[in-house]
């Protein structure tokens, strides 16, 4: 029984079960519409189950905080009731209400349903019509398949991709990754210049994936132009952390000066921003040692006088994260930059003594750098 205490609790802290309580009461108005949907449902069953739910309605306090199926559910008995037997409106109510994200599987068994029929063109044009839920993409694709249309199969995944890339399609937990179905394709199917392709495609749509697809591209790519392939891949990379995401790449095709470039360009947007060039000191040291030292030295003054000013409240945990990061300078080959620093930061902030014995505590090396 679910009872007011269920819900007073946050979603940190207390013992809120909303969103489980939310995800029980979807999965049963899913299999409540699995039972409207078998040809064997007498009308004792409907009549019993409706007697169920009108006294779990009557007892249950859900509705008053984040809403139940049981409505929808009486809703699904009328509809079973009145017609004595299935139809595509049973179908047609639970791909709208889409409890739980199910709306695709729910178009899926439609599509079923109607070939059930004897409805085979009607039930294609149907599952045509449909494809920006990812479910029935995934099922049209695997008949596709099935019948050894790959050509086929590879226009679809293009749709599929265009609809995912215009932000159209409807969320499912199991959306595959498109471009990745068309890469297996391509490989027993496509020719050298489709699968490159796709797999630059693959690049710049990944985050996480990035250094997969990119040895991939450097397997295939002939050796004398990957110098400037790889330079027109990198250099095409957009977003928010573009220096993070090529930066690996960079480090390894020892394009230090392009690398350079960018954590300056992140500095010079945000100069309180000490940790960019703390990520790539170590890998800009034997390049642009001299450069990298005034970076640092600028960009934690900056922070520092930014985050603890005279008189601003400060949560002494900061400061351990603070000194944990001054520590590692030594380790990156900037020893006497972190001696400079250490030492400013002591005289500057000396009316804050947590800092200065967060300070005091690193072990500062005095050999040549």
């Amino acid at each position: 029984q679910v009872r007011d205490e269920d819900f007073y609790g946050d979603d940190w802290y207390g013992d809120d079960f909303s969103g489980y309580i939310q995800d029980i009461m979807d999965v049963l108005g899913n299999i409540v519409g699995l039972l409207m949907i078998r040809e064997d449902v007498s009308h004792d069953i409907l009549n019993s189950l409706e007697k169920l739910i009108k006294a779990a309605k009557k007892k249950d306090v859900i509705d008053d905080y984040i809403g139940s199926p049981y409505d929808f559910i009486l809703e699904l008995i009328a509809l079973r009731r009145d017609n004595d037997e299935v139809t595509c409106g049973i179908y047609d109510a639970l791909i709208d209400e889409n409890l739980g994200d199910e709306a695709g599987a729910w178009v899926c068994r439609k599509i079923d349903f109607i070939r059930s029929m004897g409805l085979e063109d009607e039930a294609h044009k149907y599952m045509e019509d449909e494809i920006e839920y990812p479910d029935v993409c995934l099922k049209y694709y695997n008949e596709l398949l099935t019948a050894g249309n790959w050509q086929e199969a590879i226009v679809l995944l293009d749709k599929a991709q265009t609809i995912k890339d215009n932000g159209s399609y409807f969320y499912s937990p199991r959306t595959p990754n498109w471009l990745e179905l068309k890469q297996q394709l391509l490989v027993e199917h496509g020719t050298l210049e489709e699968r490159i392709e796709n797999l630059k495609r693959l690049f710049h749509n990944s985050y996480n994936d990035k250094e997969k697809y990119y040895r991939q591209l450097k397997e295939l790519v002939d050796a004398d132009r990957w110098n400037e392939f790889y330079h027109n891949l990198l250099s095409n990379v957009t977003g928010y952390k573009v220096l993070d995401e090529i930066a690996p790449f960079l480090i390894e095709e020892g394009e230090f000066d392009w690398l350079f470039r960018l954590v300056s360009e992140s500095t010079a947007k945000d100069s309180t921003d000490y940790r960019t060039p703390l990520k790539y000191a170590g890998a800009l040291r034997q390049t642009h040692f001299e450069e990298m030292q005034a970076i640092l030295i600028r960009t934690v003054r900056a922070y520092a006088a930014d985050r603890f000013p005279p008189k601003k409240k400060v949560n002494s945990s900061k400061y351990s994260y603070f000194r944990a990061d001054l520590e590692s300078l030594s380790e990156l080959g900037y020893a006497k930059t972190q001696k400079e620093i250490v030492e400013f930061l002591l005289q500057e902030y000396r009316f804050r003594p947590s800092l200065a014995k967060e300070l005091r505590s690193i072990k500062l090396v005095t050999d040549n750098e």
